[in-house]
């Protein structure tokens, strides 16, 4: 044998799963690639605080949006690419007819 024919018989080794691994490659492969192309889910929390002597703000997503109040109870949704005005109520903020 050559020493080329060697290096490549030592490479091919090199790159046989190992003897602990071997039963597990594939659930291995099928979790690494679940864990890829799980969607990502992104949270932002966005709190809105109006100017004094400024009547309303307006408020959108691009993407739909929950409501929430003060308690973190969901009141409403706010479809993507939708606006709507937040105005002082002297007690809070009311967003639309949500308050």
């Amino acid at each position: 044998m050559s020493s080329r024919d060697l290096s490549v018989a030592w490479l091919i080794s090199r790159l046989k799963p190992r003897t602990l691994m071997r039963g597990y490659s594939w659930w291995l492969c099928c979790l690494l690639w679940l864990l890829l192309i799980a969607p990502a889910q992104a949270v932002v929390e966005l709190r809105v605080a109006i100017e004094e002597n400024v009547s309303r703000l307006q408020v959108g997503s691009s993407t739909k949006a929950l409501i929430r109040n003060g308690a973190g109870q969901k009141v409403g949704e706010l479809e993507a690419m939708e606006g709507l005005y937040a105005n002082g109520n002297g007690t809070g903020v009311a967003l639309a007819q949500w308050s």
